[in-house]
C-alpha cells in the first residue's frame, strides 16, 4: 500500500513478514512461520511480565476459557 514503513502500525507483530512476503523477499511458508515465531515470543514475553508482576494471580490454562472465566468472576466477586 506505500505505506511508511516508520508508522507505529509496521511494528505490529506479523507486518514485517507480510511486507517481506509482498516484496518477494520470502516466501509464504516462511512469512508464515516468521509470523508465527514472532507471536509466540510476544506471548512468552507477556507471560514472564505477568509472572513477575502478578505473581498472587491463580496459574490458569490459557487453553481452558471456562477455568479462566470462573477464576476471573471468583476474583471480581471477592473484590466486591
Amino acid at each position: 500500500l506505500g505505506l511508511d514503513p516508520a508508522l507505529p502500525a509496521s511494528r505490529a507483530i506479523g507486518v514485517a513478514p507480510l511486507a517481506a512476503l509482498a516484496r518477494g523477499d520470502i516466501d509464504e511458508a516462511a512469512a508464515t512461520h516468521r509470523a508465527v515465531v514472532d507471536t509466540r515470543r510476544y506471548a512468552k514475553r507477556q507471560e514472564t511480565w505477568f509472572r513477575n508482576r502478578m505473581g498472587d494471580w491463580p496459574r490458569l490454562d490459557p487453553r481452558n476459557i471456562r477455568q479462566a472465566g470462573e477464576a476471573f468472576l471468583k476474583e471480581i466477586v471477592a473484590a466486591s
